[in-house]
């Protein structure tokens, strides 16, 4: 099982994982044995790297195979491009746009570098409609962020984020204590996430998480939730609207 101790949420892969993923885009079948382990050709794949590709929604169980999903096609189409001539090179590094942000980890400020790049709030920021309008406000902007430090300092993983709706039974009835051996910031964090989610709504808390918290780009949200193209940025602008309220942002409590 995936655990969260990744606080970024960009669960990475290894080589063997990525390896396994490149040759099942190219028509490799990964079939399932009773041990819980896959064989790939000659390859036997562990369990818990197709648990992990199933958690990630990079591939399904299907009669006893796994196969790729679009993200995991997608995913696939990254490893590719990362792995070309150019992964290393200026032509790559043209594409990040690193700077110095405070954020606040375990309860404390730290500096830290961050590509944003990799932020699709920040790309959705930086970007304007035909009208000269950013695709989102800083208000929006800030609600999203204050979203993603509150997920990091929960330390939840991507097993909730893949499947929002399994995190009440893990509180109990709304009210059942959460996870004892947490730091009480961590559970205050986590509480606010929850309320965050259902103030916003089971519509639009999956693109929320998936965008702000996992930083998902929106073509990957829309695929993973089998939405028509160019619907995410329409409906996460919605989620983010009704976090800049919840989090009071609009009185001025930035």
């Amino acid at each position: 099982m995936l655990t969260p101790h990744n606080r970024r949420h960009k669960w990475s892969l290894t080589d063997f994982e990525k390896r396994v993923l490149m040759r099942l885009a190219k028509g490799k079948r990964l079939r399932l044995e009773e041990s819980g382990h896959g064989k790939l050709g000659a390859m036997t794949v562990p369990g818990s790297v197709i648990d992990k590709f199933t958690q990630m929604e990079l591939a399904v169980l299907d009669a006893g195979y796994v196969k790729l999903t679009p993200l995991g096609t997608k995913k696939v189409e990254r490893i590719r491009f990362e792995q070309g001539p150019d992964a290393n090179t200026a032509f790559a590094a043209q594409h990040q746009d690193r700077v110095k942000e405070t954020r606040e980890i375990e309860g404390r400020k730290q500096a830290v570098t961050v590509n944003r790049a990799e932020s699709p709030l920040w790309w959705l920021r930086a970007r304007k409609d035909r009208k000269g309008v950013p695709l989102i406000s800083d208000l929006q902007f800030a609600a999203g962020e204050r979203l993603r430090q509150d997920w990091e300092m929960a330390q939840l993983g991507p097993r909730v984020c893949m499947s929002w709706s399994e995190t009440p039974p893990e509180r109990g009835r709304r009210g059942a204590p959460l996870q004892p051996d947490l730091p009480p910031g961590a559970l205050r964090a986590k509480d606010r996430v929850a309320a965050a989610m259902d103030h916003c709504g089971a519509g639009l808390s999956d693109v929320l998480i998936r965008v702000c918290c996992a930083e998902q780009s929106i073509a990957d949200a829309e695929a993973a939730l089998d939405w028509p193209r160019r619907s995410a940025k329409l409906i996460l602008s919605f989620g983010l609207e009704r976090l800049v309220d919840f989090y009071g942002l609009r009185a001025g409590r930035l």
